[in-house]
């Protein structure tokens, strides 16, 4: 048997792609973050040896780097070694010589071959469609178009094509913290606060569909229109 301290840390090469394209995988990876976690499972993401990207201060490195405020090679120095997702080993940094990978620390010890497999084809699938999306301005484009369930059940499709993927309108309220938290690198000071103000938005207007769906008798559920962030369906 395995301790709780124990994990399996897969480093996946990118040397094969610009300072673009580690972008777009990183903000594949922290969007993934949580679904990648609830994949684990074993209360992984309680683990001091793997705290998840949005809950340290990683995001507000982050952010600094994608407002070009500091360079990558900053950044890298800014990483915390003991996140989910660790940038030590892309350049010789202090202790650690660089490899020129991003290390991926989520799975927890294990024996079981299918699992670390499984594992192991997610990671690729995501480092597939960051190759696929074509720019930082088409991520933007995409990132910011996840308003709704639909949305991101669409995108989650298009990351992993092999499964087959739904998203509740409660697992969608749930999510979206954190997809306001990846929204927030692509945007300016005033955007910031705008975005965060439609998932503020975004999850009362969930609220009050749910609110409506309770009252009785219910002849035709009205749609929402006022935040056109999202519509339930016609009943």
């Amino acid at each position: 048997s395995f301790s709780w301290r124990t994990g399996i840390h897969d480093h996946l090469s990118v040397l094969n792609l610009d300072e673009e394209g580690l972008k777009k995988l990183l903000v594949l990876s922290i969007l993934m973050e949580k679904y990648l976690f609830e994949f684990i499972g074993n209360n992984r993401a309680q683990s001091v040896f793997c705290v998840p990207i949005t809950e340290s201060p990683v995001m507000n490195y982050l952010t600094k780097y994608f407002q070009k405020i500091i360079t990558l090679k900053e950044l890298v120095e800014l990483w915390p070694k003991y996140t989910a997702v660790n940038l030590g080993r892309l350049f010789t940094n202090g202790e650690f010589s660089g490899i020129g990978t991003v290390e991926f620390r989520h799975l927890m010890g294990t024996k079981n071959l299918l699992i670390v497999l499984d594992w192991h084809f997610k990671l690729l699938q995501i480092y597939k469609a960051a190759i696929q999306i074509k720019g930082l301005e088409e991520m933007k484009k995409l990132i910011l178009d996840l308003t709704t369930a639909k949305k991101f059940e669409d995108f989650l499709n298009f990351i992993f094509p092999t499964e087959k993927n739904e998203v509740s309108e409660d697992q969608f309220e749930k999510l979206l913290p954190f997809i306001a938290k990846v929204k927030e690198l692509f945007l300016d000071s005033s955007e910031r606060k705008l975005v965060l103000k439609k998932s503020a938005l975004a999850s009362y207007a969930i609220y009050l569909q749910k609110k409506q769906l309770k009252l009785k008798p219910l002849k035709k559920l009205k749609r929402i229109t006022d935040f056109d962030l999202i519509q339930p369906e016609e009943q």
